[in-house]
């Protein structure tokens, strides 16, 4: 890959439809740029933006020469990726951007439209979303015709169907549907009451626990959209996840398990499961008649069943996730540890308990279990309203499975102080025998900060105490006292031989405004050539400087020379 030329001709792409999609392949390993970015792959032209990107096939007023282009490459895409879709802007204005009425497809909508286009041709490859735009057939003789490929995320062409999105407006807005009062249509990502409620909560029983597994699964596989008591209803987008406008709809009714419903839309299911007996026939066209009074369209004729489903239906996988999922060890890990059942079984006041009892230990018997079922958990807890005011309780979560990861990867526990929890009492983890309080360092008008080292690993820290709605502690890692000592030095040779004085920002990136560095706070020093001189900057666990001070921690005037010797390199590079 090289960098395109600054003058784009009007031209159109000349190579065969065959490089051009090799070219979108090697495009979307691309990453996305908030600023903007070109880029030249295989000797053509394209830009990267914040949402995707663009690959310009051409602009000319030779209508026919650029349609002797996209034709064939519409026919190459659907060889590659499957029958392409067509893509209708009109559909979806420019106020479906708006927070209150947002529709993803809105966005890509305006870009087709901003090339002059009124619609697109697009495939779905992994994902990602390739989009032909091409004005070559309408485009009026006067003017240029445009095409290129617009490379998104694949889920920026999904979004809720037009029929879903019609009943829950009128719902919400108190008008009446077709469909009876206690049928409640769902928010944007919102799950059904039945997945948190008994159902998947409580019973530490082994087969419990694994078919509540299965459920959750299988759920997280179907996109909701209504619930009567019950009973939900969703579109079910399978494992490759399908579009919603093109998925089944399923119902769920806990033990009873889910169920294909008749009907391409949600409004025809609907249809077909609220039609009256002894008469369905008549009562899917009674329910019919009132959609389309309401602006909905639905056919007459009572929607008969496929000649064969389509991939897998949810009662199938949950079938066979019940029976993978029956020989996993998790299960027997829950049954002889009460804190991974606590952690799985959905019930806020168990998970709660069991998130602060891993904040607090570091026994070894205690976490095995719950780190070797981490995925599990994840499942398990993943969309669980966990609650908090001043803190939210999600966030505890969060750390608490940081915690296990630690434990994990066999990384000492005490990593866990710098990060984001403000629970930490030195106290408490000095009287768990976590740590020794090594000294105190003054601090104004507040109590001291606490100088604590890991009984553990040896690691350091200074402890800040302070005070909002609660008590919070912020711990920062020192550096050990060598290699204190060894940046100290680095520091005396910069002044030494003459460097400009540096600026110098601890790690939350405030300038301190001082010749000297306060080097227990900081975690690695990083210098580089800025513009206006040396730039020292303390963050995060990797960098030249820091590693070679590091190294240098036995021979202390070597490491420094050899910091010294690339800063030269680096000065009389200018860069």
């Amino acid at each position: 890959m090289s960098e395109p030329p600054d003058d784009e001709g009007d031209q159109i792409v000349d190579a065969s439809p065959k490089t051009i999609l090799d070219v979108v392949a090697k495009a979307l390993e691309l990453p996305f740029s908030d600023e903007g970015s070109k880029w030249r792959i295989d000797g053509i032209d394209g830009q990267t933006m914040s949402t995707g990107h663009v690959l310009p096939l051409g602009a000319t007023t030779d209508r026919a020469a650029l349609a002797a282009l996209t034709v064939p490459l519409a026919e190459a895409a659907d060889r590659r990726w499957g029958p392409g879709r067509d893509f209708d802007a009109a559909r979806y204005p420019p106020e479906l951007l708006e927070e209150d009425r947002y529709d993803p497809r809105a966005m890509p909508a305006k870009v087709v439209r901003a090339v002059g286009a009124a619609h697109a041709r697009w495939w779905r490859t992994g994902e990602f979303a390739v989009l032909l735009v091409d004005t070559s057939a309408n485009a009026p003789d006067s003017t240029d015709s445009v095409a290129a490929l617009v490379m998104l995320p694949w889920l920026r062409m999904d979004g809720p169907p037009a029929d879903f999105v019609h009943w829950r407006r009128l719902q919400h807005g108190g008008e009446p549907t077709p469909w009876p009062v206690d049928l409640r249509f769902l928010s944007d990502d919102e799950d059904p009451a039945l997945l948190g409620g008994d159902l998947l909560v409580g019973s530490d029983v082994v087969a419990a626990m694994v078919r509540r597994e299965a459920l959750l699964q299988v759920s997280g596989m179907i996109a909701w959209a209504a619930e009567q008591g019950g009973r939900a209803f969703g579109y079910w987008l399978g494992p490759e996840r399908s579009l919603r406008e093109e998925a089944p709809i399923v119902t769920f009714a806990g033990d009873r398990g889910f169920d294909v419903l008749l009907g391409r839309t949600l409004s025809e299911a609907l249809c077909a499961w609220y039609a009256e007996e002894p008469s369905p026939d008549a009562g899917y066209a009674r329910l019919a008649r009132a959609c389309r009074d309401l602006g909905v369209p639905v056919p007459d004729g009572m929607p008969r069943p496929p000649v064969k489903a389509a991939g897998p239906t949810p009662q199938d996988l949950l079938e066979k996730g019940e029976a993978a999922i029956g020989t996993e060890d998790v299960w027997e890990r829950a049954a002889a540890s009460p804190l991974l059942a606590d952690l799985i079984s959905r019930e806020r006041a168990r998970v709660l308990h069991a998130v602060w009892e891993i904040v607090a230990t570091r026994d070894p018997a205690v976490l095995e279990p719950l780190a070797a079922s981490l995925p599990a958990i994840g499942r398990a807890t993943s969309g669980l309203d966990l609650g908090g005011a001043l803190h939210a309780n999600a966030g505890s979560l969060e750390h608490a499975v940081e915690r296990l990861r630690l434990f994990r990867d066999g990384t000492c526990l005490c990593a866990a102080y710098t990060h984001r929890l403000p629970f930490y009492d030195p106290a408490k983890e000095a009287g768990r025998g976590h740590i020794r309080i090594e000294g105190e360092a003054p601090r104004k008008d507040w109590v001291p900060d606490r100088i604590c080292a890991c009984t553990a690993c040896g690691r350091r820290f200074r402890v800040e105490q302070g005070e909002y709605h609660y008590t919070w502690w912020k711990w920062t890692s020192l550096p050990d006292r060598d290699e204190a000592a060894a940046l100290e030095e680095l520091h005396r040779v910069i002044h030494r031989e003459g460097l400009p004085t540096p600026l110098i920002h601890n790690r939350e990136g405030r300038l301190l405004n001082q010749d000297w560095v306060r080097y227990q706070n900081a975690d690695m020093v990083v210098l580089h050539w800025a513009e206006n001189g040396w730039e020292v900057y303390l963050q995060g666990e990797r960098g030249t400087a820091y590693e070679t001070t590091r190294r240098s921690v036995a021979t202390m005037a070597d490491g420094v020379t050899q910091v010294l010797h690339e800063l030269r390199f680096l000065a009389r590079l200018g860069t």
